[in-house]
């Protein structure tokens, strides 16, 4: 256990907070790092940020739709350079 686990000194700010939560003060700044990669890591661990992307049903079927809209537009414009083309 790290010592800023077992130091529990906690604010007036941190009440609030969950027990397991703590501000960073000047003393636990020391435990903070990043690598030349721009990588943060806390008492030497790489903090991981993990956000996953959920769409709603709704949300896909949009996607598709557009997806479908675009490439039916995409396939219409280079027929249509192909016509403008040819009769050249």
């Amino acid at each position: 256990m790290a010592d800023w686990e077992t130091d529990r000194e906690r604010w007036p700010i941190e009440e609030a907070w969950p027990a397991h939560v703590s501000s960073i003060g000047m003393d636990r700044l020391d435990y903070l790092g990043i690598d030349r990669d721009g990588n943060l890591y806390w008492d030497g661990k790489r903090v991981e940020v993990r956000r996953p992307l959920s769409l709603t049903f709704w949300q896909r079927a949009g996607a598709v739709v557009i997806s479908v809209s675009a490439l039916v537009a995409a396939a219409a414009a280079a027929i249509s350079a192909y016509a403008d083309i040819v009769k050249l």
